[in-house]
């Protein structure tokens, strides 16, 4: 008998040893799959400035978890813990420096058993810490660069640079850097340099340019816009306040939009909704006394109701409309050798055959060209004309047209 539980306080030895000397606690190493009782986490805060920089979140749970994220940016550590339900445990989140110009966002999950916990974490763009990312400077004028950081950072400028001072050369929190050139830049060309901020190991590189005496160059020499009432934006070059001149007949529908700053990058025009079935146009000038007139062209789309249409077709053909039924209709979409389609509808109710025909594939909004339009019973020509036409959309799958006389189209590439 002796011997019998002998054997037995050895075996029972053995499972205490075996189950962590019963303690109750999990193995961290190699954590149990039981789900927790108490499972949370917490977090001050989600959406954070561009910098590099720390945050902590705290796990509250009764059993060993893990830790992971989702996104390059973001590094967590530790990447697991016990398990404290009582005090929690603490992680700590390393963002990297967002230096794009849009938010990006990232999850970090933590997991215990087979249930989990995910913090959703946002950096702001770039443009939360530089509201601009690119300076122009005219004439001698001091430039006001702010910039917006809870960390400390430097700023500098090549050997070369030295048409122009910046100061302050450090600061941190809210700081209003100014950049005053030696000179109006009376040289041929722009000048151009580098202002570079430098905060621990990263660095952002703002470029800066002192513009020419007497520039206006514009971004485009012609603005296409559909029909619809709007506004569209015209990017210039320029270090001279111009004067915006809009010609007599185009200016019941075309409007400068001032503002306060006239040698900004951007000047906005506003549109009117052209309700008429021809495209109109107009000539518009941007002139500095007697030296400087840079022009561009507006053009903006008739209106036609085609273009609320989806169905291939052909509309307002002597009063008809052909437009395709499937498993009613033929469609013939022709391809020529010079890559010009032809939209041909059969409509088998009264045998007449509509076709459109010398459209480009790859025409493109905007665009003027000269086509054929037929409408054929049995063998009788009822419509044969070749007129003038207007690309009013295109897209991967169909193109839009009108023409003077009313006739839209949808031509199915």
């Amino acid at each position: 008998m002796k011997t019998f539980k002998s054997l037995l306080a050895v075996v029972a030895l053995g499972l205490l040893v075996a189950c962590g000397g019963g303690n109750g606690k999990e193995d961290p190493v190699n954590p149990t799959t039981k789900d927790p009782t108490i499972f949370r986490t917490q977090i001050d805060k989600t959406s954070y400035s561009p910098e590099a920089q720390t945050t902590t979140f705290t796990v509250y749970c009764d059993v060993a978890w893990a830790v992971k994220a989702d996104s390059q940016w973001l590094t967590v550590s530790p990447s697991s813990g016990k398990g404290d339900a009582t005090n929690g445990e603490q992680v700590t989140v390393t963002f990297k420096f967002n230096k794009e110009t849009s938010s990006r966002n990232g999850a970090v999950t933590v997991s215990a058993g087979t249930k989990t916990s995910s913090l959703t974490l946002s950096q702001k763009p770039l443009t939360e810490m530089f509201p601009e990312t690119e300076v122009f400077i005219v004439k001698k004028q001091t430039y006001k660069f702010v910039v917006i950081s809870q960390n400390e950072w430097t700023a500098s400028l090549p050997a070369d640079a030295d048409w122009l001072h910046i100061e302050p050369k450090s600061g941190s929190g809210t700081v209003s850097v100014y950049m005053t050139p030696s000179d109006a830049n009376e040289n041929v060309g722009d000048r151009k340099t580098t202002l570079t901020f430098t905060m621990g190991g990263d660095k952002v590189e703002i470029p800066v340019t002192q513009r020419q005496t007497n520039v206006l160059l514009l971004g485009e020499s012609q603005y296409i816009n559909d029909y619809q009432a709007g506004t569209f934006e015209v990017p210039s070059n320029t270090n001279v306040d111009f004067q915006v001149v809009i010609p007599a007949e185009a200016a019941d529908w075309l409007k400068f939009v001032e503002t306060k700053a006239l040698n900004s990058r951007k000047t906005t025009f506003r549109l009117e909704q052209n309700t008429g079935f021809e495209p109109r146009r107009a000539t518009v000038s941007f002139k500095y006394g007697d030296d400087i007139n840079e022009t561009f062209q507006v053009e903006q789309a008739p209106y036609n109701e085609v273009l609320g249409k989806t169905v291939p077709g052909i509309y307002g053909v002597e009063g008809q409309n052909f437009i395709y039924t499937a498993g009613k209709d033929q469609l013939s979409v022709l391809r020529t050798a010079d890559k010009k389609l032809a939209l041909r509808i059969l409509r088998a109710e009264d045998v007449q055959v509509a076709e459109v025909s010398g459209v480009p594939a790859d025409a493109t909004f905007g665009t003027e060209l000269n086509v054929t339009v037929a409408v054929l019973k049995g063998r009788d020509i009822v419509v044969r004309k070749a007129t003038s036409a207007y690309i009013l959309k295109a897209d991967d799958k169909n193109i839009w047209l009108t023409t003077p006389d009313g006739i839209g189209a949808i031509l199915k590439k």
